[in-house]
């Protein structure tokens, strides 16, 4: 019996699951007077996900491996996002 992988299907519906985390968070954070939100990780059992913001409509989602490099994954983050930022 082989192990499903979260991720072969389709990673758009997991990051629109985690989304609605972030959202949650966002709400909590401003209900604190602690700011805006604007990246955050789940350290999983199989992954790590990193959200972030682009806008009120976009959100940059990455998978990164456990053992994965998570500095070089949100420099790779932020410099999307300021791509992305760029071209709207």
């Amino acid at each position: 019996r082989s192990v499903r992988d979260p991720l072969a299907e389709d990673f758009g519906v997991l990051g629109a699951e985690f989304s609605r985390v972030l959202a949650e968070t966002r709400r909590a954070a401003g209900a604190s007077g602690a700011g805006e939100v604007a990246e955050a990780w789940f350290h999983l059992d199989r992954f790590r996900l990193g959200l972030c913001r682009i806008n009120a409509e976009l959100v940059l989602a990455l998978a990164v491996e456990v053992d994965g490099n998570l500095g070089q994954a949100r420099y790779l983050i932020r410099r999307k996002r300021s791509a992305i930022l760029s071209e709207a």
